[in-house]
């Protein structure tokens, strides 16, 4: 900014004609302003978790200014929920293209948010009120704030304002301080124009810089916090009142906007909390009656109603995938048929369209620790929406340490199974692996009771893998399949850093191998060196830069690389080379660039360093 601011049916034959997202797409988010049909009460009950009813809401502000939200994931931090804004909702959405996107709606302010910030008058007051009444002593949900006001307004009095406040206390607060949560408080130093701030700390931790080029996330927002917990004591079985609300402070200008996920507004004692492991949850996974059976197609029609025309997201891709299993079109049950195929079918291998795994097509490391977090994703699901238990009520040990969960872990693993992080997703698994363990040998809350599991066998052939060669890699023999370069030693981005990689090409059905090198680490100017001098073939690389796309068409998949072009390199108008030569090259920041290795039938021997 540079200004102010029943049990399944007999599956058939899988219908074609489906589409499938490609993993490289630029996450986006799509946002649905209040209207004669998203009502307040609507943006309530998509807050709304276990242990909660809510009533009597009110609404006081511009409809433009809230709304409904999808496509979060890796922008916000969970993938859905509903934001307030000072001034439009859609001005969240991406990308960062505008230093002062502002919207004035000529309303006042809110008595509440004056007192927050004495001495300065609040504008444009968007506020959502309602009553609730909770099972447990307190409530908790996940939000992340963020403001065109950053960076160039940290330090000074022109903080927009919000708070969440229950029984007329704020409770938005940085997790066990008194500190709200603002401008001035949760940043990372001013910078004088639209430009990336360098210190000094302020709960940095906390914070997102998103003024770099590219932005870090896909959100017109300059600066946003990671996702934090709104927690706060409440008379467990009596009549509670929640107010949040959000403004302008000082004038009307630059928008600020604050995101609450969907299904986290919830409430427990903690005294008695209730997990099953994912063995549980896929050996009981429908039942005649599951209105009182605890079964995990109950848990997925939970989530199904918070979210985006989808019924669980993991990340890398969301279910249903396809829009039909024979005869079976419901989407609760076609998702359960592919959370099965996550279980019962091998991590070994990666899924083909129609959801068979009849090529035994090898996964990569990426693919098979994608599949084996899923698992464990839609577990603590079912025990966060159907047993009610959130991971900040939830406690493990390291030593004699007792630590609760982080209360956005789920939200932390969608983002981990959507990246190309192994070592993350791997730590996440082992996470979740604990949650789903940490309440086992408690009661399941009332209402609910466990019935017989079904037979293996039955499921193992009802089971279909969701997962393709294009979202859960296997052998990287197109650039939609391309294997993502990753220096995990290196912290500098600009630090000498080493890739290798040996593959049979005899493996590859189309005779090439693709790495590819995102913006994340193909910074702009970055110098790249590569070679396959080791390989016992002559080989030839390629660089190429630009978009790789996947199409699918009458249930045919084909890759489109029309969109991608030929980089010069080495100083030559190809970077075609033969085996021991060296191929160099600069990344742009901005495009991913690929590494095609082609020549023949043999052992290729790729080594790629940089700078």
């Amino acid at each position: 900014m540079n200004t102010k601011k029943s049990f399944f049916c007999i599956l058939g034959a899988v219908l074609l004609g489906f589409a499938i997202s490609d993993q490289r797409a630029v996450a986006q988010l799509s946002v649905n302003p209040l209207n004669n049909v998203l009502t307040p009460q609507q943006l309530v009950n998509r807050l709304l978790g276990s242990g909660v009813s809510a009533f009597n809401v009110t609404y006081t502000g511009s409809n433009n200014a809230a709304g409904s939200f999808c496509g979060g994931t890796g922008i916000i931090g969970f993938q859905n929920g509903i934001v307030l804004t000072s001034g439009s909702a859609i001005n969240v959405i991406g990308p960062n293209n505008s230093p002062d996107a502002s919207t004035d709606n000529g309303l006042p302010g809110d008595p509440a948010l004056d007192a927050l910030i004495p001495g300065y008058q609040t504008f444009d007051a968007c506020v959502l009120e309602f009553d609730f009444i909770p099972q447990g002593n307190q409530v908790q949900f996940n939000y992340v704030f963020g403001s065109e006001e950053y960076n160039e307004f940290v330090n000074s009095p022109y903080n927009d304002v919000f708070g969440f406040f229950v029984n007329g206390v704020n409770f938005a607060l940085l997790p066990g301080t008194a500190t709200p949560v603002s401008i001035n408080n949760v940043n990372n130093g001013y910078h004088d124009t639209s430009g990336m701030a360098t210190g000094p700390c302020q709960n940095c931790s906390s914070y997102i810089d998103n003024t770099g080029t590219p932005s870090a996330r896909n959100t017109q927002l300059d600066g946003l916090t990671v996702v934090l917990p709104m927690i706060a004591p409440v008379v467990a079985g009596a009549v509670n009142h929640m107010k949040i609300a959000i403004a302008d402070a000082g004038d009307h200008i630059l928008d600020s906007a604050v995101f609450l996920q969907a299904g986290s507004l919830q409430s427990s004692s903690g005294s008695n909390f209730s997990t099953r492991t994912a063995r549980f949850w896929f050996t009981h996974a429908e039942n005649a009656d599951d209105s009182t059976c605890t079964t995990l197609k109950q848990a997925l029609v939970r989530s199904q109603s918070q979210e985006c025309g989808a019924v669980i997201d993991l990340g890398f891709l969301s279910l249903p995938v396809l829009p039909r299993y024979g005869n079976v079109t419901d989407p609760a049950e076609l998702a359960l048929i592919e959370t099965l195929g996550l279980y019962y079918r091998s991590s070994g291998q990666t899924g083909e369209t129609g959801g068979t795994q009849g090529s035994h097509l090898p996964a990569a490391a990426l693919c098979r620790a994608r599949k084996l977090l899923s698992v464990e994703l839609v577990a603590a699901t079912a025990n966060n929406l159907l047993l009610g238990t959130s991971p900040i009520n939830a406690t493990y040990k390291t030593g004699k340490v007792v630590t609760n969960f982080p209360s956005d872990l789920m939200s932390q693993a969608t983002q981990a199974a959507a990246g190309d992080d192994v070592g993350k997703i791997k730590v996440l698994t082992a996470l979740l692996q604990k949650f789903n363990s940490s309440g086992v040998t408690n009661n399941f809350p009332g209402g609910l009771i466990e019935c017989s599991p079904n037979k293996a066998a039955f499921l193992r052939q009802m089971a279909r893998d969701p997962s393709t060669h294009y979202n859960c890699p296997g052998v990287n023999d197109t650039c939609a399949s391309a294997e993502i370069v990753a220096f995990p030693l290196s912290n500098d981005p600009f630090a000498l850093a080493r890739f290798q990689r040996s593959v049979d090409m005899r493996k590859y059905p189309t005779g090439n191998a693709y790495w590819e090198i995102t913006p994340t680490i193909g910074l702009a100017g970055r110098k790249f060196t590569a070679t396959a001098a080791k390989s016992n073939f002559a080989s030839t690389l390629t660089v190429l830069e630009g978009q790789c796309t996947v199409v699918v068409s009458n249930g045919i998949t084909t890759v489109d690389s029309s969109g991608l072009t030929v980089v010069n390199a080495s100083g030559t108008s190809t970077n075609s080379s033969s085996s021991g030569s060296i191929v160099v090259f600069k990344t742009d920041g901005t495009n991913s660039f690929y590494i095609e290795a082609s020549g023949g039938a043999g052992k290729l021997n790729l080594t790629l360093t940089s700078p």
